[in-house]
Formats: structure tokens, C-alpha cells, sequence
């Protein structure tokens, strides 16, 4: 599936929606395990998700560092962009 530009391996989402629903992100938890269970190769994530997301891999595992180091350029580039 892939999130952020990036491509990930199925039991790394799988692994992200777990800690979403523990962190009691449900909603963006229930849509990428809906995307995974129809087999959808993007998912499109709003800047909610994308902040929950950044927010349950601040001890990512290896598998979803490059996740977490994508969302927070992606932030850090909006961020710039709203200051110009």
C-alpha cells in the first residue's frame, strides 16, 4: 500500500493501525485497514491522519521510520510554504 508517496509492506500497516487504535486514532486506523482489506494501492491521507500518524511513530520501528521522516518534511514544507 502506499502512504505518503511511500510504499509499505502489508504487516507495517497493519503495525500502523494497531498503534492508531491503541493511541485511539480509530477513524484514520479503520480507514487503512479498510484500504488494506480491498486491496487499494493509495490511500490518501488528510492532514488529520497525517498528524496521527507522525504522532504514534515517534519510536518507530524500522519498517515505518521512513513513514514518520516523510510525514514530518511533508509538515515542516507546509509550515515554510504558509510563512513565505
Amino acid at each position: 500500500m502506499e502512504l505518503a508517496v511511500l510504499s509499505l509492506p502489508r504487516l507495517d500497516v497493519l503495525e500502523l493501525a494497531e498503534r492508531l487504535t491503541h493511541a485511539g486514532h480509530v477513524d484514520t486506523a479503520a480507514r487503512l485497514l479498510i484500504a488494506d482489506a480491498c486491496r487499494e494501492e493509495r490511500v490518501a491521507l488528510s492532514l488529520r491522519d497525517r498528524e496521527a500518524v507522525i504522532s504514534v511513530l515517534r519510536d518507530a520501528p524500522a519498517g515505518l521510520c521512513e513513514l514518520r521522516g516523510a510525514l514530518l518534511g511533508e509538515q515542516v514544507g507546509r509550515a515554510l510554504g504558509t510563512m513565505a
